[in-house]
């Protein structure tokens, strides 16, 4: 996965684009994805050799925590300016710079993350995050992804159709493992 999304970042950084509103949010999500798998696997390390008590560990887990839901939130910002397009969305909402709306935005969202209580579990087969923070990123994601599908569903005629289909694969794999982490 890391290799993966350092070959994407360092082709869209490579490549020329206009700067619009839709690439400078693809720009931060794709930062966003390298440090969350950066911080995963500190995560995994850290727990594994010093332990989930450990003070440095629970910070590392409360910033993957956040990070994720920075994550998610610009993720359905960005599928709502593919949805309705960056104009429109500049012009319904002109009295307030939108860079710094969203930005907004995201950070709160990414703040309550971290500062909810996150609590891991271990039995040394299994490891994974239990607690409010995480719940909070599962009901955080799913509002994202009903947001996200009514976003596509009522635009889909006027989105781009090499912007739909990736879009559509998105939602369909998240809806998939929300499911899937809902029930387990």
């Amino acid at each position: 996965n890391f290799i993966y999304s350092s070959i994407i970042a360092i082709i869209f950084f490579v490549r020329k684009k206009s700067s619009n509103m839709e690439t400078n949010i693809y720009k931060i999500i794709l930062c966003c994805t390298l440090l969350s798998i950066i911080l995963e696997i500190i995560c995994g390390y850290l727990i594994r050799n010093i332990g989930s008590e450990n003070i440095i560990t629970i910070l590392i887990n409360k910033l993957h925590i956040g990070n994720m839901c920075f994550w998610i939130t610009l993720l359905t910002i960005y599928m709502i300016t593919i949805a309705y397009g960056s104009e429109k969305i500049k012009s319904k909402l002109q009295r307030i710079n939108l860079n710094v709306f969203f930005v907004t935005v995201s950070v709160i969202v990414s703040l309550i993350g971290f500062m909810l209580p996150i609590e891991i579990f271990n039995d040394g087969r299994y490891m994974y995050a239990t607690g409010i923070a995480p719940i909070f990123f599962m009901v955080l994601g799913g509002l994202d992804l009903v947001i996200d599908i009514f976003c596509i569903i009522k635009n889909r005629s006027t989105i781009e159709h090499k912007k739909i289909i990736p879009l559509l694969v998105l939602v369909i794999g998240f809806s998939s493992l929300f499911v899937f982490r809902s029930i387990n």
